[in-house]
């Protein structure tokens, strides 16, 4: 081995030896120290557990305090090694008692781990955690010789020891440390859930009994591990009704569950009797309901239903059967309509039976309901008479037997006067009630009394209490309260509602209020009514209006609102807000008023009506015809033109095909039929006399408008690549390709092709092997946009040639070796191949071109040089493969020097052209380019890579405080940075010009032409930022700053990026083709910060975090393909956190990362520069080998 090598060897070796020595002087003189642990208190402690009983597992300890390896977790039995326990604390074995509790095993004064198991953390039998007992269900461990307590270990009045044994180390049967908890979460509603067995062992059968409350029905069940890191569920199996299974498995379990409510189906009410009816009329949604329509209701539901009967004919019952078989009372409210709730069943039927006459007897006896449900009646409870005789039943009710007076009404409403009286009704039909003497006499019945009417049970409801309850929709004008309570228009209604639309009541002048109640609970009667006075709206605001004038005909202005003020037309469905000082509106009638606010209602209304001043039509503003269709000034068949004047009102049109009329063609717009092609279109306009009453204009005045056009053909259709692939057939031998009728193609996108085309030039490019198709112009339709289609490449040369040398110039004996007749050759300059022989080919002595010939499926292939040399000449053969190279002629001083003079007249402004590149370009790019960067300047960089998708990018050029002009064919790409917000840099031109145009538009300009692409950058007021764009904005940073401690904000920004091709219009990029890298300089006040920096992005409602790309701390870089606006985002380094003494012993010694490096990882570190350094003594070996190689062929 090299001397050197072994002597650096040895020198890295005592110099990594010394570095550690010194880094570790500390740790040589006291950390053994730190780290002398107590192996007596070790052994007592092992020696102290629980004779030959097994270990269980150790739970992990809560808290930052105490940290313990998480690399490995323990297994069974295994006991802590030395090396794991804390230096500076005594060492804690977890125990797990039988029941689940864990807890410590505490040291007495002796090292004994006895003592009670006193208020240990631990689980009851129901999963929960609880506090042990007296060391009941502790750890069984060994008396402690002074008594002191331990942790969940077994004390010496313990009970149950580990493993199945007492504290003396008796049996006591089977060992419940094999036992889990199984536990039901707490808050579970509407649905029972019993359990078989609470503490079952791993594999033991567990059942669920899961029953949902009567109208719910069971959503979900599930059981889940609780004991592990990610909760797993645990399988159920359904086996009947509401009963379930799982088989416990080797941890603890938690069930849940869940209910919806159901709903029932109605069926439709029915009726014998014709020319009556009966129908719900609605359905009354109790709070949790899902019902929907007139079908189907919840339980707890109210259904009205709407009766109607003939003349003659009176109701006599209404049946409402359940699918249960039991049938519901139905009772007459207020509105003589029939209501009962809806049962947990589906209804499957209602029926409604009328009859002409049923006799008042003791059959058909009077019986009172009570609507409000109380047994026992109150005060404000609602009786209603009932009896199965018909028709004409009257009424008196009777309070202790004496008529109340006035009540002779199917429906009595208990007042206090009623108070401790007995209620009864009497019935009476009258004589003849049903025609042909039925009955024959008055019949009287009374129906039995009711217990004693009591006082009204109502709750107490406070101001104060209403208040609370109460939440205001100030936008939507709506008042709500919580849960518990109701709203009501009325205070003498029996049910409440959770929300009101309060609209109309606020537009009153007076009696603006609604009741606000405490609803009834099980417990507790409903209170009663509190009103609740709304405050009046608002005054109206007072603004004045500016008419629309004759340079803004269709705006006028609102004058004098704020930004707090808000306005619609009469006919709009919503309001917009205002602006400060003037809004902006159109022509039409408004409604003004100041907008609602968080605390106040919107306010009062007041009209105002913007117009239309009367401007007179004169011959100097002559009327415009406007393309609708398109903003194109060459109109074509089809499209919409429209007329544009400055006058009014009072207008009549009358449009002209070149300087006739057309008939019908009196609007204000005119659809260009086909008879108009190649046509003028115009316009006349007339204002009539005295438009406005006021004697304007004094007479009609005419103006015409220019003509347009003449109208032209439809815009080709866009057809694809593939379309014209379709259409094309080669013929491989003559390098020919043709395509179908209607179509043409071409070798550029010019303005005319042909139906084939000879592909021997395409075929032989380095690079753009393709051709343009398109679709021909027909009568009626133009040509259309010419499309990019690549054509089957030549297949690879043949190889594995050789020559042999000819005997003499023009002897035919020089070999072509390796040859077949599937080749073809030529000689260098001739003008056709001929055939070559298989195996050999006898040429003369010459340079040939060799390939495979073509065939019916593929063209010739690519060909390959060799050269016959002639044996009279000393030349080597060579065989090599067809290339280009670029020669430059010379010129003469003279020549050069008149063309450098020609040039710099040519160049007479400010750009740089390094590379010579403006005498390349035609004259008309030289103009373009002069009145582009004269003022800017501007640099001419070459980027004629760009037209090869597979050049490898050579160095990047960076557009910084001036343009860059990218020279590419007869064309060329200008690059700006328009910074309204400076220190802004674009590191790649090339990757900008490659991420916003095509290959096609590249391959176009390369043709000859001038294209612009404009980056503009600003800073934004976050109040410009729209409002939808702006919660996005807010969404993203509060995600985003979960993951990132103390995110804040630095600045809105916006980047806009578009282009134009010289003569067309700018055209705006919001996604572009390829990344495009930013760098944007930090403010003064963020530079040089410990900072780091992101940009939150919102595109198309979506947002991103773009992290910072780059190391400077006075700059952000970014890469997107998306843009629009930007947040600029900041958080302060995080140190990391330090470890517990004893975790790092490079935190102990002072944070010091390079320092605990070299402490712990020297062999990394010095293994590494060994490698080095046999690495670079390798490549010297190698160098110095090759370099004697190369000087022994030489020789």
């Amino acid at each position: 081995m090299d001397k050197k090598f072994l002597v650096r060897i040895l020198a890295l070796t005592m110099v990594v030896v010394l570095v550690h020595t010194y880094l570790n002087r500390e740790f040589l003189f006291s950390e053994a120290d730190e780290l002398d642990l107590n192996i007596n208190t070790i052994l007592e402690l092992n020696s102290d557990s629980s004779g030959d009983t097994e270990e269980t597992k150790a739970e992990e300890p809560k808290g930052e305090e105490e940290h313990r390896s998480t690399e490995e977790p323990k297994a069974e039995g295994e006991t802590e090694s030395e090396n794991e326990l804390n230096s500076e604390e005594k060492p804690v074995i977890l125990l797990k008692s039988s029941d689940g509790t864990t807890g410590e095993g505490g040291e007495d004064g002796n090292g004994d781990g006895t003592g009670d198991g006193d208020n240990q953390e631990g689980q009851d039998q129901n999963g929960q955690e609880g506090q042990g007992q007296d060391g009941q269900n502790g750890q069984g461990g060994q008396e402690g010789q002074d008594g002191q307590e331990g942790q969940n270990g077994q004390g010496q009045e313990g009970q149950e020891g580990q493993n199945g044994q007492t504290q003396n180390g008796e049996p006591t049967g089977d060992n419940e440390d094999d036992k889990f908890t199984v536990t039901v979460k707490e808050g579970i509603e509407n649905v029972a859930i019993q359990i078989s067995n609470y503490n079952p062992v791993k594999d033991d059968t567990v059942s669920i009994s899961a029953t949902p409350d009567e109208g719910y029905s069971l959503k979900s069940l599930t059981v889940k591990t609780t004991d592990t890191e990610s909760p797993a569920d645990v399988a159920l199996t359904h086996t009947d009704g509401n009963n379930y299974e799982f088989t416990q498995p080797e941890a603890n379990v938690i069930i849940d569950a869940s209910a919806e409510i159901v709903s029932y189906t109605i069926a439709t009410p029915t009726t014998a009797q014709t020319e009556c009816s009966i129908q719900i009329q609605s359905i009354l949604k109790q709070p949790e309901s899902i019902s929907d329509g007139s079908t189907n209701a919840c339980v707890g539901d109210k259904v009205v239903l709407a009766v109607t009967s003939k003349v003659g004919c009176v109701l006599s019952s209404i049946t409402v059967t359940a699918s249960t078989g039991n049938t519901i009372d139905a009772v007459k409210n207020f509105d003589n309509n029939y209501e009962f709730i809806m049962p947990a069943a589906n209804i499957d039927s209602i029926v409604a039976v009328f009859t002409d006459f049923i006799i008042l007897e003791e059959a058909t006896k009077p019986f009172i309901v009570n609507a409000n449900g109380n047994a026992i009646p109150q005060v404000g409870d609602r009786l209603t008479a009932c009896t199965h005789a018909l028709p004409n039943i009257q009424w008196k009710w009777y309070a202790d037997d004496v008529f109340i007076e006035g009540a002779t009404e199917q429906i009595l409403v208990l007042t206090e006067k009623e108070l401790g009286k007995t209620i009864r009704v009497q019935a009476i039909q009258p004589r003849n009630a049903a025609g042909e003497g039925r009955p024959g006499t008055d019949i009287y019945i009374m129906s039995d009394a009711t217990p004693a009417v009591i006082a009204k049970v109502i709750g107490t409801i406070t101001p104060e209490e209403v208040t609370a309850v109460t939440v205001y929709d100030y936008v939507n004008e709506t008042i709500n309260v919580t849960e518990a309570y109701e709203l009501s228009l009325s205070d003498s209604v029996l049910e409440g509602q959770a929300s009101l639309a309060i609209t109309e009541i606020l537009d009153r002048e007076v009696n603006r209020v609604v009741y606000v109640r405490r609803k009834a609970t099980d417990i507790a009667p409903a209170s009663e009514w509190l009103p609740v006075f709304l405050s009046e709206r608002p005054a109206a605001p007072t603004v004045s209006v500016e008419n629309a004038v004759l340079s803004d005909w269709d705006y006028g202005k609102l004058v004098g609102t704020t930004a707090a003020m808000e306005y619609k037309l009469t006919s709009d469905p919503g309001f917009t807000r205002a602006s400060d000082s003037y809004t902006r509106v159109k022509v039409g009638k408004y409604i003004v008023r100041y907008a609602a606010s968080t605390t106040a209602f919107a306010g009062k209304t007041a009209e105002f009506t913007v117009r239309r001043q009367c401007i007179e039509l004169t011959s100097q503003n002559k009327p415009v015809i406007v393309n609708i269709t398109a903003s194109r000034s060459q109109p074509v068949i089809g499209d919409t033109l429209e007329v544009q004047v400055n006058a009014g009102p009072g207008l009549s049109y009358q449009w002209y095909l070149n300087s006739s009329p057309i008939s019908g063609a009196t609007d204000v717009r005119y659809n260009l039929p086909a008879s108009t092609y190649n046509k003028r279109i115009s316009v006349r306009v007339t204002q009539a006399a005295n438009v406005d009453g006021e004697g304007h204009p004094a007479s009609a005045i005419t103006a015409s408008s220019d003509f347009v056009g003449p109208v032209k053909k439809v815009p080709g259709d866009s057809i694809s690549e593939s379309e014209i692939k379709g259409r094309l057939s080669y013929n491989y031998p003559m390098e020919v390709v043709a395509v179908s009728a209607g179509y043409e193609i071409s070798t550029g996108s010019g303005s005319s092709g042909a139906s084939s085309l000879k592909l021997t030039s395409v075929l032989d490019r380095n690079s753009a092997k393709y051709i343009y198709g398109r679709k021909k112009a027909s009568d009626w339709q133009e040509a259309s946009s010419w499309v990019k289609v690549s054509i089957p490449e030549r297949p690879a040369s043949p190889g594995n040639l050789t020559t042999e040398s000819a005997s003499s110039e023009t002897a035919v004996d020089g070999k072509i070796i390796g040859t077949s007749q599937a080749m073809e050759y030529k000689m260098s300059g001739a003008s056709s191949y001929t055939q070559a022989s298989p195996g050999t080919t006898l040429v003369k002595a010459g340079t040939y071109f060799v390939r495979v010939a073509a065939t019916g499926s593929n063209f010739a292939s690519k060909y390959v040089t060799v050269k016959v040399e002639s044996k009279t000449k000393k030349t080597d053969t060579t065989l090599k493969t067809k290339t280009t190279t670029k020669k430059s002629s010379k010129k003469s001083s003279s020549t050069k020097k008149e063309t450098e003079e020609e040039d710099d007249e040519d160049l007479d402004f400010d750009l740089i052209d390094k590379s010579e590149l403006w005498k390349t370009l035609s004259q008309d790019i030289k103009d373009g380019l002069r009145e582009l960067l004269e003022e800017s300047k501007g640099e001419l960089v070459d980027a004629n890579d760009l037209l090869d998708p597979t050049a490898i990018p050579g160095s990047k050029i960076a557009v910084n405080d001036m343009p860059i002009a990218l020279v590419i064919g007869k064309g060329v790409i200008v690059i700006e940075l328009d910074k309204i917000a400076s220190g802004v840099i674009l590191p790649d031109a090339y990757a900008v010009a490659r991420g916003i145009l095509t290959e096609e538009q590249i391959d176009l300009i390369s043709r000859g032409g001038i294209v612009e692409l404009k980056i503009a950058t600003d800073s934004v007021i976050e109040d410009r930022i729209p409002a939808e764009e702006k919660a996005v904005f807010e969404n993203s940073f509060t995600e985003y700053s979960g993951d990132y401690p103390n995110l804040t904000k630095a600045g809105y920004m916006e980047i806009n990026i578009s282009y134009k091709f010289y003569t067309h219009e700018w055209k705006e990029v919001t996604e572009t083709l390829e990344p495009i890298e930013f760098v944007f300089e930090l403010p003064d006040d963020l530079k040089n910060t410990s900072e780091s920096f992101y940009m939150i992005r919102v595109h198309d409602g979506q947002g991103a975090l773009l992290s910072d790309l780059d190391e400077d701390v006075n700059t952000v870089t970014i890469c997107s393909t998306q843009f629009s606006n930007y947040l600029l985002v900041r958080t302060p380094e995080v140190q990391l956190a330090t470890e517990e003494a004893g975790d790092d012993e490079a935190d102990e010694k002072g944070n010091n990362p390079i320092k605990f490096f070299v402490t712990h990882q020297w062999p990394i570190l010095f293994w590494g520069l060994v490698g080095l350094d046999v690495v670079y003594i390798a490549i010297r070996k190698i160098r110095k080998f090759r370099r004697n190689k190369r000087l022994a062929t030489a020789k």
